[in-house]
């Protein structure tokens, strides 16, 4: 592993990559449900993930609902896409796997992005798989069914006790197959299926403010604060 000292050295390590696949795990973005905080609740010790679970959405939708909600539409993200929409531009950033669930990417114009965990955008009727918008789910009061045949509508996200679709996957590791430089944002290098990304990959790096005993086994890392650093990489004069 080696340690970016700068801003400058870790532009210069970025503008020789030709083909790169950015790993998306921002902490101002809406975290898929595998990732989020295991205490909901420090008061009674609640984990958020229980009421979020594939077991709670079919035996209890309610109380499912009442917590997604407040998950979904109690969290507010900010980020800068300047500098990355400036590396897609070029014909450089070939790929963008999202660990988030929030759509943002998508919703920006990129391309090529691959929602590994699902989109909260995207709502389907589990009977007669209608499909809804996120202001639908917003909108319903309780337990969110469709006006069609109401069956319950479920969030095209994967839920704990879940597993990532294989064809997402496959896609995800192709991706990252081809490019030369696996670019990560705060992703948590020790989660599974990040470490299969990491040994595919050509070469590696990673933009975090936080120090892992996992980060010897990458390529490349700079400590600091992605926005920030975006922000930074993004101005015409790049200085230390």
């Amino acid at each position: 592993m080696k340690k970016i000292k700068n801003i400058i050295e870790l532009k210069e390590i970025i503008d020789k990559s030709q083909s790169i696949v950015l790993v998306n795990k921002t902490k101002l973005g809406l975290s898929n449900l595998h990732m989020i905080e295991e205490e909901y609740n420090q008061a009674n010790k609640t984990s958020l993930k229980k009421f979020l679970s594939k077991q709670f959405f079919y035996n209890q939708p309610k109380i499912f609902f009442e917590n997604y909600k407040k998950y979904i539409f109690g969290n507010n993200f900010l980020f800068n896409f300047d500098y990355l929409k400036k590396l897609e531009k070029q014909g450089k950033l070939k790929n963008i796997i999202d660990l988030n669930i929030d759509g943002i990417f998508t919703l920006k114009g990129f391309n090529n992005v691959i929602q590994l965990y699902g989109d909260i955008h995207k709502n389907y009727c589990i009977k007669c798989h209608k499909e809804f918008s996120l202001n639908y789910i917003k909108e319903y009061i309780g337990t969110v069914r469709c006006d069609l045949c109401n069956g319950l509508v479920k969030p095209n996200v994967t839920l704990p006790n879940e597993i990532i679709l294989k064809s997402l996957l496959e896609k995800a590791l192709f991706a990252i197959e081809k490019a030369d430089l696996l670019l990560m944002l705060e992703t948590p290098i020790n989660n599974y299926p990040i470490s299969n990304f990491i040994i595919s990959s050509k070469k590696t790096l990673l933009i975090t403010d936080k120090r892992t005993s996992k980060d010897i086994y990458l390529d490349y890392i700079y400590y600091a604060d992605v926005l920030e650093t975006l922000a930074k990489l993004n101005k015409k004069e790049v200085r230390k």
